[in-house]
């Protein structure tokens, strides 16, 4: 008798550590993909222009959204509903970019009265120094 209870309570277990381990692993993909498009965002986003004119190391607004734009379609982050990405330039030179996603459960939707979903955020910094 006491053995179909206990493993109905050891499968609850593993389905509470499966849903937990996957939005880990969502919030991992989130964050490596926002500190991947926070130094794609400082490479690429540089102005040419500026550059060349002796001015340095400045960001343009536009190559910067265009930037993290591609970064994020090129990861692929999958199991994560991504919502759109914040993109602040802190400076002339230094950018921030803040993702914000759900991630949806697995086993725990069978569960009555509970969330069928978490929120997970993800931000990285990123700044263009001179070698």
């Amino acid at each position: 008798m006491l053995v179909p209870a206990g493993f109905l309570v050891l499968l609850m277990l593993g389905a509470i550590a499966f849903d937990y381990s996957h939005l880990y692993l969502g919030q991992r993909q989130l964050a490596s993909s926002a500190e991947a498009a926070a130094n794609d965002a400082v490479t690429f986003g540089v102005d040419q222009a500026a550059f060349r004119a002796g001015q340095g190391y400045v960001l343009d607004p536009d190559l910067v959204a265009e930037a993290v734009s591609q970064s994020l379609a090129a990861h692929g982050i999958s199991g994560v509903h991504l919502d759109a990405p914040e993109v602040v330039l802190l400076s002339a030179t230094r950018v921030r970019v803040t993702l914000t996603g759900t991630v949806d459960y697995v086993f725990v939707k069978a569960v009555p009265g509970v969330a069928h979903r978490a929120v997970v955020h993800a931000s990285a910094t990123a700044e263009a120094v001179s070698p």
